[in-house]
């Protein structure tokens, strides 16, 4: 199969206005040459066999008439090779007479025999339709990057049913990706449009109810004997994408404490990730990055402390001896104070420049964020155990010198503690089985930690929550739990002292 592959970049657009406007600034960058701007009407159909044999083999087959022309089209997506929302595909077109589904159109072609295989002689059979005004022109930059952009106002129809399709979308059809990066980077910080990870076609097989569900694991298998700058580079992209699909599923269930907590998770592997790769990078970039992460990452940590407060109580509750109610009025208060936040983050969210931080994170990592080291020479097996070794070393160090009086000194092991955690989670498949382990160890060390940290956390949090209230009952119940706190905390630290 040849080489034609081509990486997409989509995002979702409110209005035929909004889309342009986009495609008028697009054509006025002075970057690049913009060929002209054309518009044309298209009518698709996509077929496929009655066992949805190309669908399983991952090709789409479409004929569609743009104007007045027909052409048939396959294309084929590898999701093992594509992001969530960077996209990898390789696409054939042919012109043909008449709009008969036919495979025969591509014998020519150097995927032919894949098709053959695929299809054999089963027909092909309609699925649904689709109807749009696409607008379309070509980016041509100075460096030989070729960036196709497309916008398509209209609809997908099928058995009686409709869906909206609003969307813009990148193509690099040759040149580098950063480019392609920096132009999407540039729309969400204009516009606050959001990343569309699922195509048409897709959202097509949604409709007519024969789309699977994707799962994409976030599993990265690396080579351990590649070389470190590659690999970093692998694992800083997939964690980006975790990131924009944590954000999507916050979005989609704001309420739902869980959704915060793994977007700030993520975000803070991302970080993590990077600290134990800092030894590699230019160091005014990467803290510049780490210091822009940190405060995205700052704008759940008020939230995240209530829904810790909320799930320690009713913990308390569910396994106290004796009964102790159910803390209406704190847990009331704690409701009207995460109500407040949820809106803040909502603001934050919607305006969504975490996205457009992710995507100039991943330009600077394409465009050699590397020091002048000779770490650079190592494979990523080899540069991981001497970090390991020497992160392990300090924190074993400060674990011997804790003073369960200094707060600050133990936050600062907790912090060292899951920095190495996350980062040795995201290393596990070239780690040898005594680092493994030790991972458990470091996972109970951060994780006892942070109790005690939460306590001391939770506690000037509740006493500001309760200052101005004249309420005995809620004063009650917020002391009743701040004791219980402090004595949890106590039994997890004398392990340590």
């Amino acid at each position: 199969m040849s080489e034609n592959i081509e990486k997409v970049l989509m995002f979702k657009v409110e209005s035929s206005d909004q889309l342009n406007q986009m495609m008028q600034e697009l054509m006025l960058l002075e970057i690049s040459e913009a060929t002209s701007l054309s518009t044309q009407n298209l009518d698709v159909t996509y077929f496929d066999t009655e066992n949805r044999d190309l669908q399983t083999a991952g090709y789409s087959y479409q004929i569609g008439k743009e104007n007045d022309h027909w052409s048939a089209k396959v294309t084929f997506c590898n999701t093992s090779e594509s992001l969530n929302y960077l996209q990898k595909q390789q696409e054939w077109i042919i012109k043909i007479e008449e709009p008969i589904a036919d495979i025969n159109y591509f014998k020519e072609s150097d995927m032919s025999e894949s098709l053959k295989k695929i299809v054999g002689t089963r027909e092909l059979t309609p699925l649904f339709n689709t109807l749009f005004e696409r607008k379309k022109m070509n980016l041509l930059f100075e460096n030989g990057c070729w960036i196709e952009i497309t916008g398509d106002i209209g609809k997908i129809k099928a058995n009686g049913l409709e869906e909206p399709i609003s969307q813009i979308k990148l193509k690099l059809i040759s040149g580098y990706p950063s480019e392609m990066l920096k132009l999407g980077s540039a729309l969400i910080k204009k516009h606050a449009v959001f990343m569309e990870k699922e195509s048409q076609y897709h959202r097509g097989l949604v409709l007519v109810g024969r789309a699977e569900e994707k799962v994409r694991k976030n599993d990265l298998k690396l080579n351990p004997n590649e070389k470190v700058s590659l690999a970093i580079v692998k694992i800083v992209i997939n964690n980006i994408d975790s990131i924009i699909n944590a954000q999507d599923n916050l979005l989609a269930q704001m309420e739902e404490p869980e959704n915060v907590h793994q977007l700030r998770v993520k975000i803070r592997k991302l970080r993590a990730l990077l600290a134990f790769a800092s030894p590699l990078f230019n160091q005014n970039a990467y803290r510049e990055k780490q210091e822009q992460l940190g405060k995205s990452g700052l704008e759940f940590s008020a939230i995240r402390e209530v829904d810790v407060i909320l799930e320690e109580i009713d913990m308390m509750v569910n396994n106290s001896l004796i009964q102790l109610g159910d803390f209406p009025d704190l847990k009331n208060e704690l409701a009207k104070k995460r109500a407040e936040m949820l809106k803040k983050i909502t603001v934050f969210l919607t305006s969504n420049q975490l996205s457009a931080l992710l995507l100039d994170l991943w330009v600077w990592l394409l465009e050699d964020p590397w020091s002048d080291t000779a770490l650079l020479d190592l494979n990523i097996k080899k540069y991981s155990e001497q970090q390991l070794a020497i992160w392990s070393k300090r924190i074993n160090k400060a674990i011997k010198k804790m003073d369960l009086a200094h707060k600050e000194e133990i936050h600062k092991v907790r912090i060292k503690s899951k920095k190495l955690r996350y980062a040795m989670e995201q290393l596990t498949s070239i780690l040898d089985s005594d680092s493994k382990k030790s991972i458990k160890k470091f996972e109970k060390l951060q994780e006892d930690l942070g109790y005690f940290h939460d306590v001391y956390i939770n506690k000037c949090l509740l006493e500001k929550l309760i200052g101005d209230s004249d309420s005995g009952k809620l004063h009650f119940e917020a002391g009743l739990f701040i004791g219980w706190q402090i004595n949890q905390g106590n039994i997890k630290m004398n392990q340590y002292l």
